[in-house]
C-alpha cells in the first residue's frame, strides 16, 4: 500500500455519508491523490471548520479518521486568497506559480459542487499518532492559515509534518506540491 491521500468533488454535500468517503477510481470520479505525503497546497483549500471526525464501521469495528469537506466555490476562493502565502513558502526552478494555477482550474472544472480530501491512509503511517491527534493538529495548521500576520516559517513547520517540501526534480516536486492528478 502506498499510504495515499485523496482530493476529489463530488455532487453531495453529506460528509457523514460513507459512500462519499469511499476511495475514488480512474473509471468513474477524476482525482487528485498523493504517497506517503500530504500535498501541501491542499491544506491551503480548507478551513479549520472543514476538517471532520467521520464515524467509520466496518464488520465489528468502529472508529474515527480525520477527513476535509467543503463546499467547492469556498476553497476554490480561499485558494486563491492563500496563494500569495503558498508562494512565499516555496522556491521552485518549475513554474510553481502556472502549477498553483492548473490545479485551481482543474479543480474548478471537475463536476461536483463539495471538495472532500481523505487522508487516512497518509495517517495511518503517522503510528502512534490517533486520529483525534491528527484531527488536533489538521485544525492548528488550518488556524495558522487563516491567522492575521501568518508567519510563513510558522505555515511550514506546522504543514512540515505531514508534507515534503524538498524536491529534487520537477517530478517529485509536483507531488510534493498539489499531488497527482486522474481524469
Amino acid at each position: 500500500m502506498a499510504n495515499r491521500a485523496y482530493l476529489y468533488s463530488l455532487d453531495s454535500d453529506d460528509f457523514n455519508n460513507p459512500v462519499n468517503w469511499e476511495r475514488p477510481s480512474q473509471n468513474d470520479t477524476p482525482y487528485y491523490d498523493s504517497r506517503w505525503n500530504i500535498p501541501y497546497a491542499w491544506f491551503f483549500l480548507f478551513s479549520p471548520f472543514d476538517v471532520k471526525l467521520v464515524d467509520v464501521f466496518f464488520e465489528n469495528s468502529h472508529w474515527q479518521e480525520t477527513k476535509f469537506f467543503a463546499h467547492k466555490a469556498s476553497a476554490l476562493k480561499r485558494f486563491a486568497a492563500r496563494k500569495p502565502l503558498l508562494l512565499k513558502m516555496v522556491t521552485s526552478p518549475f513554474g510553481f506559480e502556472a502549477i498553483l494555477d492548473h490545479f485551481a482550474e482543474t479543480i474548478a472544472l471537475r463536476l461536483g459542487n463539495c471538495l472532500f480530501m481523505d487522508p487516512s491512509e497518509v495517517f495511518s503511517g503517522f503510528i502512534p499518532e490517533t486520529d483525534e491527534e491528527n484531527f488536533a493538529h489538521c485544525k492548528h495548521i488550518l488556524r495558522q492559515l487563516e491567522a492575521e500576520n501568518v508567519r510563513v516559517e510558522d505555515v511550514k513547520a506546522v504543514i512540515g509534518y505531514y508534507s515534503d517540501f524538498d524536491s529534487q526534480d520537477e517530478m517529485s516536486f509536483r507531488m510534493n506540491s498539489i499531488g497527482a492528478t486522474y481524469a
